[in-house]
C-alpha cells in the first residue's frame, strides 16, 4: 500500500470510530428511564402487571398482528400469581416466558 492510501484508510477508520462513539453516546438511556423499566423491587405478579402495561401500550404491531392483550393476561395472570404463591421460581420463569413467546415478532406475517 502507498502512503497515500494508509493515510487515506486511517482517516476512514477514525471518522467510523468517532461516528460509532457519537451514536452509542447519543442512544445511551438515560438514569431516569433505567430507574423506570426497573421491576426488581416489585412482586413477580406486579412486575408482570407492569410489563403487560408496557407492552400492550408500546407494542408497535399490535393491530397489524391482531394482539389480544386482555386475552394474553387473563391467561398467564393466574399461572403467574400461583407461581409467586408457591415461590417457584421455575414456574413463573416458565409463565413469564409462554407469555412473551405469545407476541409476534416476525416482520412477514
Amino acid at each position: 500500500m502507498k502512503k497515500h492510501e494508509i493515510r487515506t484508510l486511517i482517516v476512514i477508520v477514525g471518522f467510523v470510530l468517532v461516528a460509532i462513539a457519537t451514536l452509542s453516546w447519543f442512544n445511551k438511556p438515560s438514569p431516569a428511564t433505567d430507574l423506570e423499566d426497573d421491576f426488581s423491587n416489585l412482586t413477580w405478579t406486579m412486575a408482570f402487571e407492569e410489563l403487560h402495561q408496557t407492552l400492550s401500550t408500546e407494542y408497535a404491531f399490535t393491530d397489524w398482528k391482531s394482539i389480544n392483550w386482555d386475552k394474553l393476561h387473563q391467561k398467564y395472570l393466574a399461572e403467574i400469581e400461583k407461581a409467586q404463591l408457591n415461590q417457584d421460581f421455575n414456574a413463573y420463569y416458565l409463565s413469564l416466558r409462554a407469555y412473551l413467546n405469545e407476541i409476534p415478532v416476525d416482520m412477514c406475517g
